[in-house]
């Protein structure tokens, strides 16, 4: 198996689970934070819903750009390295800034540890993905 198809199947199994990981955060945190927020003031609550429901569209957004980019980098194109490459690191930023600021929520461990995952194969293989 070369490069671009050990590449190109990374990044399928990393975009599905970042794409899984959005559905959970929708189905699960938004329902929680709605929760949460009764006892908050309105703008907070309203606040910290949206956000809950960005970061789960962003985060499943990413997995599907991701899983797209994947069918690209199989047929070696330089299009789809790029965005991939600009996918992991905007997950990347998105992992680190959710881990600084909810440090107990598992969802921002899987993030940040799915979008190094997903970073790693592209910044290790780029040479060789991008000259065939």
């Amino acid at each position: 198996m070369n490069k671009s198809q050990l590449v190109h199947r990374w990044l399928l199994i990393t975009g599905s689970i970042m794409s899984l990981l959005g559905i959970a955060h929708l189905v699960i945190a938004v329902p929680m934070g709605i929760v949460f927020v009764k006892s908050l003031p309105r703008e907070a609550a309203l606040a910290l819903t949206l956000g809950n429901i960005v970061t789960a569209v962003a985060v499943g957004g990413a997995g599907l750009l991701t899983i797209y980019c994947a069918s690209g980098l199989k047929r070696t194109e330089r299009w789809a390295w790029t965005i991939a490459v600009g996918v992991g690191m905007f997950m990347t930023m998105v992992g680190i800034g959710y881990v600084l600021i909810t440090p107990n929520n598992p969802f921002a461990y899987i993030a940040f540890i799915v979008a190094i995952c997903d970073l790693v194969p592209l910044v290790l293989y780029h040479k060789s993905l991008l000259l065939q």
